[in-house]
């Protein structure tokens, strides 16, 4: 097996040079990155691919060379890397660059510090970190790490992201693979790069190499998506590699995803307990229907099974047995469908693991038949041909509701056998996401007096009920409440409240009143019905926004407003009717005259997940419209 030593040198060579360097090479960079606190001087990734006894060895080497272009230097000094059990890592360097007269001189970091990733809130399966501080570090240093890797599972190749969120000067990566390896090479994003690419071949070895240079750092923006839908990346993937002539498949295609996923499955011990007999015994007891023992079992697990989060999906892909995690009782998404499909086999009912992406992640199987496409498991339960995602990761959330972040992607149901199925999670309509607000009150001088009873469903509801669950002081949860229904200005008083709720929906009746509502001006009332300001100026879609708006689910708002005119009082002005429309988006604002009282009603509606910037344009002219409308009052005079 040849040795592909040169990715390696490379980087040592290239810290050596740097020590060549003068510290007055840096001077215009305060001019020339001024409003950055960091400069990426190199960024390497390297990576090795070799067969050795007709099994793939897979290593990767990492290089960073940062400089500190200010003050806030300091703030950088902890660090730190995080590996799993499918990229070992075998040596890790560091040094900090000090400006020593117009030379640098290297101070090596000595302390490395190496612990299993533990807390309160979540726990990893063998994740690691090994953290680590710069010496001396200040501005106008530079620090550089050097870590390399083994990869013990080939099927996960380094993600890369090209650039970064502070600019980078040099950005290379290489893959070194025996010429018997069939590489796929994916690209997301790249076109606004200067990314070159060259592919060399010799020595019976195939080099790949992607370079750029001064790559400008990316820009967050409220309510964007992940940076997985914009940031230019390149994934690699293994299809396949041969020996001796004879070809290993490895990612083909979808087909060997499957296969893969199909075996971190197939080992589960399915035995039970005679307590989880018990359980199961006593939570389907006289329930006749399979879909009511379905709801009472995914209830169940919901209320009893702590969810604990893997944030690192490599952290492990093995669900534990249920009787392990029934036993626990706690878990991560994988525990979670594991404990559901081993409860409702119990009953004699079929349930599936199933993979599924969250709305992080913007790939597809067909894209991309890797892990990558994929973050989240949950079970899946077929009933007369419908679908039902069973995530007990969101308490409280029904059978008939997919988790809010899953809506739209792509599910994968790993079906009985070698069979499978690829379906997508329906999103939610409007109409079962509805917030419904019904309020009747009056005046008396200057301040308002009244009732009110908020309806919820879908997901208002689940969302609302999950933060109460959470607050368990009954001061907290006022104060909660009291900002939940404010209604025209900070003078709003919540008198009283009353919770109710079922599987489904949540009411909650209340009484208020509202000090300097009404403005008065001679024999002259101004009263705005529209108690509820919607949108602010600042929900504009500004201009010079470039990346696309995220918005949770769809949904309605409906509020009605019953006003009843004072005695002694007429109406001599009542709004005009309003209304948008917009195939993603729309309201309608409507006043009728009762004689003694006026009713009015807002509808808004959204039907969007993911807000292109071709619908801003209209998505601005709709709130500029709405701003307008919500200036309105209704006017009253003394007879």
């Amino acid at each position: 097996m040849k040795k592909p030593l040169i990715i390696f040198l490379l980087n040592f060579l290239f810290a050596g040079a740097l020590l060549a360097q003068n510290v007055a090479d840096f001077a215009d960079y305060k001019t020339k990155y001024k409003d950055k606190d960091i400069v990426y001087l190199q960024v390497k990734t390297g990576i090795t691919i070799d067969i050795a006894k007709a099994n793939l060895v897979v290593k990767e080497n990492k290089f960073e060379e940062i400089y500190y272009n200010n003050y806030k230097a300091g703030a950088f000094s902890e660090d730190d890397i995080k590996y799993s059990q499918f990229s070992k890592l075998n040596k890790i360097t560091a040094s900090t660059l000090l400006p020593d007269n117009d030379k640098f001189k290297e101070v090596k970091v000595k302390d490395f510090k190496t612990q299993e990733i533990l807390s309160d809130d979540a726990f990893y399966e063998d994740l690691f970190s090994t953290s680590f501080t710069f010496p001396s570090l200040r501005e106008g240093a530079i620090t550089k790490v050097n870590s390399t890797y083994t990869l013990s599972e080939p099927k996960f190749l380094a993600h890369q992201f090209v650039t970064r969120y502070y600019p980078v000067e040099n950005y290379e990566f290489t893959i070194d693979a025996d010429k018997n390896v069939d590489l796929e090479i994916k690209y997301f994003h790249t076109d606004s790069t200067n990314l070159v690419f060259t592919k060399t071949e010799k020595n019976g070895r195939i080099l790949y190499t992607w370079k750029a240079a001064n790559l400008k750092g990316y820009k967050t923006e409220d309510n964007a998506p992940s940076i997985y839908y914009y940031l230019p990346q390149i994934i690699p993937y293994i299809k396949t590699y041969k020996v001796k002539g004879v070809e290993k498949p490895v990612l083909r295609n979808i087909d060997d995803l499957v296969k893969w996923y199909r075996t971190t499955i197939k080992d589960i011990d399915t035995s039970r307990t005679d307590e989880m007999r018990t359980t199961v015994a006593d939570i389907t007891k006289d329930i006749k229907t399979d879909e009511d023992k379905v709801k009472a079992i995914y209830k169940w697990v919901q209320a009893n099974i702590k969810y604990v989060a893997n944030e690192y999906g490599l952290g492990g892909f093995v669900p534990r047995a249920p009787k392990l995690i029934f036993e626990k009782r706690y878990g991560d998404c994988k525990d979670m469908a594991s404990i559901i499909v081993g409860l409702l086999k119990m009953v004699n009912i079929k349930a599936y693991y199933t993979w599924v992406g969250t709305n992080e992640l913007p790939y597809t199987y067909e894209e991309l038949p890797s892990s990558i496409v994929d973050n989240h498991m949950i079970a899946t339960w077929v009933h007369n041909g419908k679908n039902y995602f069973l995530d007990a990761t969101n308490h409280g959330l029904p059978i008939t509701m997919p988790s809010m972040f899953i809506q739209g992607k792509e599910a994968l149901i790993m079906k009985d056998d070698s069979a499978y199925e690829i379906v997508k999670v329906p999103v939610l309509p409007a109409e079962k996401n509805v917030v419904t607000d019904s309020v009747s009150f009056t005046t008396t001088d200057d301040k308002v007096e009244g009732t009110g009873i908020l309806n919820l469903t879908g997901y208002y509801f689940t969302s609302t009920m999950s933060i109460l669950d959470r607050i368990k002081d009954n001061t907290d949860k006022d104060k909660y409440m009291l900002k939940y229904l404010e209604k025209g200005n900070n003078k709003f008083n919540l008198a009283k409240y009353v919770i109710a709720s079922s599987d489904t929906n949540m009411s909650i009746n209340y009484s208020f009143d509202v000090a300097n509502y009404v403005n008065k001006s001679g024999d002259e009332i101004y009263v705005n019905l529209n108690f509820q300001q919607l949108y602010k100026d600042e929900d504009l879609l500004k201009d010079e926004r470039t990346l696309d708006y995220e918005m949770s689910f769809w949904g309605t708002y409906k509020m009605n407003v019953l006003f009843t005119i004072p005695q002694g009082y007429e109406v001599t002005y009542v709004p005009k009717d309003n209304t948008f429309f917009n195939d993603k988006f729309n309201y309608s604002i409507k006043y009728k005259n009762l004689g003694d009282k006026i009713d009015y009603t807002i509808e808004f509606t959204t039907k969007v997940l993911l807000m292109k910037k071709e619908s801003f344009a209209a998505w601005n002219q709709m709130l500029k419209q709405i701003r307008g409308d919500f200036k309105e009052t209704l006017v009253l005079k003394k007879k």
